[in-house]
């Protein structure tokens, strides 16, 4: 069985991951409002599972929902440490989009809105890993898709999404994730899988169109989709 400490032993281990953590910790002593920043989620996981991240998300504590100065402080960290810069950061500061005032419990805890186990990680500055799961450790090792409904309450009532649209969200992700990563879903992740057509029929055409040019996007480098859209019976998203 994975440990957390055999985790955090790999990512120590890991050049990339600690090149960001350096920047991130410069860059929060150049800009003291970029506060407590972690990296989330997708970009660890990927790690983990030997896939070459295609972000990197960095949750922070700040004031105002689109912070001035957050990508300036990060280039001049690069900067200071010779490092080529990075075009793939993203940044949200989650006291403003969290449901709490602890970036922690927004981000990994109780009210996140992680829809899996697998991406339930946050790694700081100082290369401190928090892992907000018990199924996380579990989900990694064999490779497990297993939907997280208690995220999926937060994006529908704290992110304004209908019920609908969440499940057709969450199952249009899932099937991504599954085919790129060669994850094996849990039977709820399959149930939802199943039912993608019945939810899918039921949303607005703007947020049809938003699932199909996510599914495109996502998979357009990726070769034999269509696999698993046949194994589910998931019609609206072929190509």
């Amino acid at each position: 069985m994975l440990t957390e400490q055999e985790l955090i032993l790999k990512f120590k281990q890991h050049p990339e991951l600690q090149k960001r953590v350096g920047i991130l910790k410069i860059a929060s002593e150049i800009n003291p409002d970029f506060k407590n920043p972690h990296i989330i989620g997708g970009y660890l996981r990927d790690l983990v599972l030997g896939v070459s991240p295609s972000d990197c998300d960095v949750f922070f504590e700040g004031h105002i929902k689109y912070q001035p100065g957050i990508k300036e402080c990060i280039r001049a960290a690069e900067d200071e440490l010779k490092i080529t810069h990075y075009h793939d950061w993203e940044f949200e500061n989650t006291l403003v989009t969290g449901v709490t005032d602890n970036l922690l419990e927004n981000t990994i805890g109780y009210y996140s809105n992680h829809t899996d186990h697998l991406t339930m990680m946050a790694y700081d500055g100082h290369g401190n890993l928090r892992i907000g799961s018990s199924r996380t450790l579990h989900d990694l090792e064999t490779r497990t898709y297993d939907v997280r409904y208690q995220g999926m309450l937060i994006w529908t009532i704290f992110r304004d999404r209908t019920f609908y649209s969440v499940l057709a969200g969450v199952a249009t992700r899932g099937l991504y994730l599954c085919h790129k990563l060669g994850l094996n879903p849990s039977a709820a992740s399959e149930e939802l899988f199943r039912r993608f057509e019945f939810h899918f029929e039921r949303l607005e055409d703007k947020d049809k169109q938003a699932r199909i040019r996510y599914w495109n996007k996502k998979t357009k480098n990726l070769k034999g989709v269509e696999a698993i859209l046949e194994k589910y019976d998931v019609k609206s998203l072929s190509f």
